[in-house]
């Protein structure tokens, strides 16, 4: 397995297929990198570099006790760009990861990066208007995982597709995976995430975009309702389109595979 070692001693694991033009992958919260497996295979046979990683705390990175902030978040995503020598890459997050990409974006800039697609993005930051991101829907689940995570996270999967409503039913499987990858992650750094990726406010670092960028939603979405994400951070960045899927949930990159990298294949060949 590839690893690479951050300023303070994190240990970053990566995944690195491929060659040509270049793709850096954000997973979402609660997963890790193998959340984008479909998308990185099929791009991958379509002729483009595709590289994923579990941001620190997660999957199989280092769990630290220090180090949950979206600064830090942003800064080990620049290391790894720099450290693999990448350039004119597309950065694609899902979810939090969305919020992960906007912060370097802010910090670091968009010398290297040629277009970014934001999927289910956690942006631009909390929201008292929509019950599901408002402060005690969000201390809500830091009490569940921190005292019932197991339980939670199995509630939580199907909330990200959307069981309750039926339309895009998930296998025993999806859910297994879902359960699986969040189990492996630190309770520290999943109990700090939600403050750090839903807490946040990233109305300015969307400001900083300046590269063509597409939003991608499902307009079912329970986790992050398209009204306080999608419809609101479009308006901020310049150059933006936007793509709605009807009655899809929060977790599209597992649920529709082969749609999300279809749109991810057409956005960067136009």
């Amino acid at each position: 397995m590839d690893y690479l070692t951050m300023k303070d001693g994190t240990q970053l694991f990566y995944k690195d297929w491929g060659q040509g033009p270049a793709i850096v992958f954000s997973h979402g919260w609660p997963l890790d990198a193998d959340e984008w497996d479909a998308q990185m295979l099929g791009l991958l046979q379509s002729g483009y570099r595709v590289i994923a990683y579990d941001r620190r705390g997660y999957g199989r990175s280092s769990q630290r006790t220090a180090g949950d902030t979206i600064n830090t978040y942003a800064d080990d995503l620049a290391c790894l760009i720099d450290e693999l020598n990448l350039n004119d890459i597309a950065l694609i997050g899902h979810g939090a990861g969305c919020g992960e990409i906007a912060r370097f974006v802010y910090r670091h800039g968009t010398a290297p990066v040629s277009r970014i697609i934001l999927i289910s993005p956690a942006l631009p930051g909390i929201s008292e208007t929509t019950a599901a991101l408002s402060k005690k829907r969000l201390d809500t689940m830091r009490h569940k995982v921190k005292t019932c995570r197991a339980e939670y996270m199995r509630q939580l999967a199907e909330e990200y597709f959307n069981v309750n409503l039926g339309s895009h039913a998930p296998t025993s499987g999806l859910l297994d995976f879902f359960w699986a990858a969040a189990m492996t992650s630190s309770i520290e750094s999943l109990y700090n995430g939600i403050g750090t990726f839903y807490e946040t406010d990233f109305t300015e670092d969307l400001r900083a975009f300046d590269v063509p960028t597409l939003f991608i939603s499902g307009t079912e979405d329970q986790i992050i309702p398209i009204q306080a994400s999608t419809m609101m951070a479009v308006t901020l960045v310049r150059n933006a389109t936007k793509k709605f899927y009807p009655g899809a949930p929060h977790e599209l990159c597992l649920a529709i595979p082969e749609q999300i990298t279809a749109d991810i294949y057409a956005f960067l060949a136009d």
